[in-house]
């Protein structure tokens, strides 16, 4: 079917295809959700180039120049590659917070060693790093993929001609290996795994190596031959539409992708490297010369263009839209211009580099130099989960009782939630009233409900065992505080897995409510014998963020259903609108009020906080105090010490 020193142009269109796909996902403009998929079809052309480079090599000197192979590999990726890798070390301190440092730091030397892909793997994502910017070293894990087979392939194709196979029996041992593959991707439940494992991604490869062993087979010719020129045009083009198509119907969070169906989509991806090769009107689409053009470049466009999107946004630029993916694409064609003429080509045909010895220390140095560079630029930034409480600020317990609605009394307030109770508990204490005490017990990631684990991101989860159980935080400060404030944020918006029984608990989910009410029924037992009321602050609409789940409408819609609905049911549960005091999360002021979309800056907070939550927090504490009274919920102790106990039915069935 095909010679492997032979150039086909359509090949290179296909590339083409392949980069613009990833190009139109990465824009966020939403024309193409699944264009992610793009990366998939290069990794099917790969595994083909790769391969039938390989046998030819074999056919005709029964070896394998292991040296001068990984040479020409390494002309051809490494150059551009730690180009990259050192501009955005450089370039990070301009843009990048500490924790995002931290982690270029880290990317950067595994982008280096092509392990990224094991990295994203192992490391996943701190909370923190779920409202920072993407890394703009990310997209190294597919190249990583690719690097590693390079390694993995030539030996299988090396010890199957050692022991006798031809292109028949390596095919046998490509077919075996896309068989486990697929087998890893349907019994591996992780996101993170099935999207970056080598193991899981290696039948997208091995299934363009298949096609390489297979298509001087005479029967695979003669299948080819006899089908109708009808069947041979559809088929190719149909294959195409097809992947358009899915690309355009897939998001990231689609099943499918992470049920084994990404062997499936590969298999499209072989019938389009068949028909790039084959006369038909999918070569004639492939050839045309824009295409051609932009897969000679695709190497080039796919390894500047993310740092370029991260950086170039619509905050920094002050547009957005399709302006915004017109800037970023000018920047994007200019650079992988500059380095395919000045750097990439040069080194490729050996204008410069000539000798092995040039090369190996140019390597050499390239490689250490790169290793060395985040150590130099880039600060580590090390940081645990803080799951411990803190007492901000503390009044004396007054020893005179003071009636109901003066400034004067003492409010002791222990927090609650997660990170977005953190920052709350910080903005009453900005605020230094001398009669506001304040404990906070907020713990990033952490649900209010005890889990084990929250699916917190697009086909992924996090381990939540570091997270306290809320009650036994209630009942340690009970005597100490005059009311519970509740303040969680996008945690509470997280399917989850509860500790004491199996099963995902989906938000929304009649489970969602019944577990809240039984969790709000444990705080009253808790705080029957102090009896001291509990607010609740509402949930706003945070900006959406494609790393972090929880900031939807309907799971946002979901949790206030939630608090309605406790605050209806319990004389003794207030609800505080904040929301209503944050603007748009995507509006000028909105980034300025919440940065991160979701956290509160922190001098607006202290701003909000003492102007009107701190004077709300007063009023909805007195008015349920009255509405316990009269439902006689709160019972008075005996004594003058201004505590009392609750009746948990009537604090529940009372009627305000």
């Amino acid at each position: 079917m095909a010679r492997a020193s032979a150039y086909y142009p359509g090949l290179d269109g296909l590339r083409g295809v392949a980069v613009v796909m990833v190009l139109l996902f990465h824009s966020g403009l939403g024309w193409l959700s699944g264009g992610f998929l793009g990366v998939s079809v290069f990794f099917t052309l790969s595994g083909y180039l790769i391969t039938a480079l390989l046998l030819a090599e074999v056919e005709e000197h029964h070896r394998i120049d292991f040296r001068t192979f990984w040479g020409r590999r390494l002309r051809r990726l490494l150059p551009a590659s730690l180009v990259v890798i050192a501009a955005v070390v450089i370039v990070a301190p301009l843009f990048a917070s500490a924790v995002e440092e931290s982690r270029i730091r880290g990317d950067a030397v595994f982008g280096v060693l092509y392990l990224s892909n094991w990295r994203y793997v192992q490391a996943g994502m701190s909370y923190e790093e779920l409202f920072a910017s993407m890394s703009p070293l990310l997209h190294l894990w597919s190249l990583s993929i690719e690097a590693q087979m390079y390694l993995v392939v030539p030996l299988v194709v090396i010890a199957g001609s050692a022991l006798g196979l031809r292109r028949r029996g390596l095919a046998l041992v490509f077919a075996g290996g896309v068989v486990g593959s697929a087998l890893v991707s349907i019994v591996l439940l992780d996101g993170d795994r099935l999207y970056y494992g080598t193991d899981a991604r290696a039948a997208e490869l091995l299934i363009g190596s298949l096609v390489a062993s297979l298509e001087r087979e005479s029967w695979f010719r003669r299948v080819l031959s006899s089908a109708s020129k009808y069947v041979r045009s559809v088929i190719p083009l149909g294959a195409l539409l097809a992947v358009i198509v899915i690309a355009r119907m897939t998001t990231a969070g689609s099943q499918w992708v992470y049920s084994g169906g990404l062997v499936a989509f590969s298999l499209l991806s072989a019938v389009l490297v068949i028909g790039a090769m084959q006369p038909g009107p999918l070569r004639a689409v492939l050839v045309w010369r824009p295409l051609v053009l932009t897969g000679r470049v695709s190497y080039g466009l796919y390894l500047f263009h993310w740092p370029v999107f991260v950086w170039l946004t619509s905050d920094r630029m002050n547009i957005d839209g399709v302006a915004l993916f017109g800037v970023q694409m000018l920047v994007t064609v200019a650079v992988t211009g500059l380095s395919y003429v000045f750097l990439e080509t040069p080194i490729r045909r050996r204008r410069v580099l000539t000798t092995s010895q040039s090369t190996r220390a140019a390597v050499g140095v390239g490689v250490l130099g790169v290793l060395l560079l985040p150590l130099v630029f880039l600060s580590p930034y090390r940081t645990r989960v803080q799951s411990d409480q803190e007492i901000l600020t503390t009044v004396a317990p007054s020893r005179t009782t003071l009636a109901l609605g003066s400034e004067s009394r003492t409010l002791r307030i222990v927090v609650l939630g997660d990170s977005t109770a953190k920052n709350w508990a910080r903005a009453l204490a900005d605020v230094a009233d001398p009669n506001v005490g304040v404990v906070s017990a907020g713990v990033i990631g952490c649900p209010l409900i005890p889990a084990s684990r929250v699916y917190d991101r697009p086909g992924a989860s996090r381990d939540a065992s570091y997270c306290p159980d809320t009650i036994e935080i209630i009942e340690q400060y009970r005597n100490q505080v005059d009311v519970v404030v509740i303040v969680a944020g996008v945690a509470n918006q997280w399917d989850f897995e509860r500790r004491d029984l199996p099963g995902i608990v989906k938000v929304g989910s009649a489970e969602y409510s019944q577990v809240f009410q039984q969790w709000m029924d444990d705080v009253h037992e808790v705080l029957s014998d102090v009896g001291i009321p509990i607010v609740i602050f509402d949930a706003p609409i945070t900006r959406q963020s494609d790393t972090v789940l929880g900031d939807e409408p309907d799971a946002v819609a979901a949790w206030n259903a939630v608090i309605a609905a406790l605050d209806e049911g319990f004389v003794s549960v207030g609800r505080l609108p904040m929301s209503q005091f944050l603007s748009d999360p995507d509006s000028e002021r909105g980034r300025t009020e919440r940065p991160d979309g979701v956290h509160l800056d922190r001098a607006f907070a202290a701003d909000l906080a003492g102007e009107r939550i701190i004077p709300l927090l007063r009023e909805l504490y007195d008015a349920i105090i009255v509405a316990m009274d009269d439902a006689e919920c709160r019972i008075p102790h005996s004594l003058d010490d201004g505590r009392s106990t609750l009746d948990i039915e009537r604090c529940r069935s009372g009627i305000r």
